[in-house]
């Protein structure tokens, strides 16, 4: 029987900031595991305030550890003479794992703690370098709270000179990355992604599960009312536009994982069974369903997915963008693009679940001097930071084919940049509209008034079929 290769679950986080009179604010999270976790302050042994941890934070959602963030709000005042004394106490709990207590950020310390050399060691933490502060960790008393922060200074300062040697495009591709031989199999600490055969990076948990999609005994029954809500909903779209003249397609990307699943340890069947039966389902739409599966399935698989991201390269978004326009009766383009690593490096969304610091590949990209570059005409985003609702337009006066399309799709189709489905095919087409949605969004096509539309999903959200 094969082990599970997940470590077990674990509670982390930090308390940040005190607000007067009694507010903490600070993050808190379960690494490989789903469960709310809760926040309790107690003062004395006695609770004084609880909350969930499951507030947005800017900072957190771009380090990608999700809202996770929290506040807490007691009724009596709090000092940081308290909680550094320990008198008040701030824990995380969540079920079935023992209560954690929450270290306190540095800005925490009583300005009764501080001492003499203050300004010289403010002094030597400006001027730590890798090596310095590894000698700082090394000296540290294990467990205590000088070692849990340099943990977190060893992350953020390694996550930032790790960023900066990346962008320096001066210095050549071997001083900005290195390689190391890592277990295939590794599974990253949140449990949502997994070390293939040949560095090959996998979303495999996560939000939406994604080795569910494939069971081992998987059967066509087990998702057949699935695949009939598919069906009926992309007819249902393709009746609703034709009854307002306007063209209708319907493109499914497959899961990266369906397409190199030779690089995943574990044995799996690919593509997943509601994939295959949508596959089945929707041929009959008469040219108005696309197979991403069947376009990405004519070129290697490795050149159209990157290896550190769950998404596709440039050329994968160039070829469904092809297909999609060639659907349309769109020209194609002059000059099919060569796609060639250019000395750009690229990040990965599935890096910093390993390892807490910025990882790059190099990116094989069109030549720019042949592509059109497309005017960012609309660029909206959903507020609160959110995904969905986000709205992006571009315009091409150089491209041949005339009329305005709307692309009711996410991650994909949204990048400004050669990665980005939409931007691809605002080469085929003079004006491009995007929508951050998984459903048609009637009020949008009132508003933009396309003349197609694109609906685009990927298999991973198809267990969750949207409501128009």
């Amino acid at each position: 029987m094969q082990s599970d290769p997940s470590p077990p679950p674990s509670l982390i986080g930090m308390v940040d900031v005190l607000t007067p009179p009694g507010t903490l604010h600070g993050w808190a999270r379960l690494q490989g595991g789903e469960a709310k976790v809760t926040i309790i302050a107690r003062r004395g042994g006695a609770e004084i305030a609880r909350a969930l941890a499951e507030l947005a934070r800017p900072d957190l959602t771009q380090h990608q550890l999700g809202d996770c963030a929290f506040r807490l709000d007691a009724a009596a005042p709090l000092t940081a003479a308290e909680l550094a004394s320990g008198e008040v106490v701030v824990t995380a709990e969540a079920p079935g794992l023992a209560p954690v207590t929450l270290p306190l950020s540095p800005s925490l310390r009583p300005p009764e703690a501080a001492r003499p050399g203050a300004a010289a060691v403010v002094a030597a933490l400006e001027a730590l370098d890798a090596h310095a502060l590894a000698e700082l960790r090394l000296t540290a008393k294990p467990g205590g709270m000088a070692a849990r922060m340099l943990e977190v200074m060893t992350t953020a300062f390694a996550s930032g000179w790790a960023q900066r040697a990346l962008l320096d495009d001066s210095r050549p591709e071997e001083d900005r990355v290195a390689w190391l031989p890592l277990p295939v199999g590794l599974v990253s600490g949140d449990g949502a992604a997994m070390l293939g055969r040949g560095g090959w990076l996998f979303l495999t948990g996560g939000p939406n599960r994604v080795l569910d999609l494939y069971p081992p005994m998987a059967s066509p029954a087990s998702v057949a009312e699935d695949v009939a809500k598919w069906a009926a909903l992309c007819r249902a779209r393709r009746t609703a536009c034709a009854q307002r003249g306007i063209g209708f397609r319907q493109l499914i990307i497959p899961e990266k994982l369906s397409l190199l699943a030779e690089r995943l340890p574990l044995a799996v069947e690919t593509p997943s069974c509601l994939l295959a039966g949508l596959e089945a389902a929707l041929g009959g739409l008469e040219g108005d369903y696309l197979s991403g599966l069947a376009v990405l399935r004519q070129a290697p698989p490795e050149a159209m997915f990157r290896r550190l991201d769950s998404h596709f390269t440039p050329e994968g978004a160039w070829r469904l963008a092809a297909a999609v326009a060639a659907s349309l009766g769109l020209p194609p383009l002059e000059l099919a693009p060569e796609f060639a690593p250019r000395g750009r490096l690229g990040g990965g969304d599935l890096t910093l679940r390993f390892f807490g610091v910025p990882m790059a590949e190099p990116l094989a990209e069109a030549e720019a001097v042949r592509l059109a570059r497309p005017e960012v005409i609309l660029d909206a985003p959903a507020p609160g930071g959110a995904h969905l609702g986000t709205r992006r337009a571009w315009r091409n006066p150089a491209a041949k084919g005339r009329g305005r399309l709307l692309v009711c799709g996410n991650s994909f189709a949204a990048p400004d940049g050669q990665e980005g489905l939409c931007w691809w095919l605002a080469q085929y087409v003079e004006e491009v509209h995007f929508l951050w949605s998984p459903a048609l969004d009637w009020e949008e096509v009132a508003r933009v008034r396309p003349d197609w539309v694109l609906c685009q999903t990927v298999e991973r959200y198809l267990p969750a079929v949207p409501g128009a």
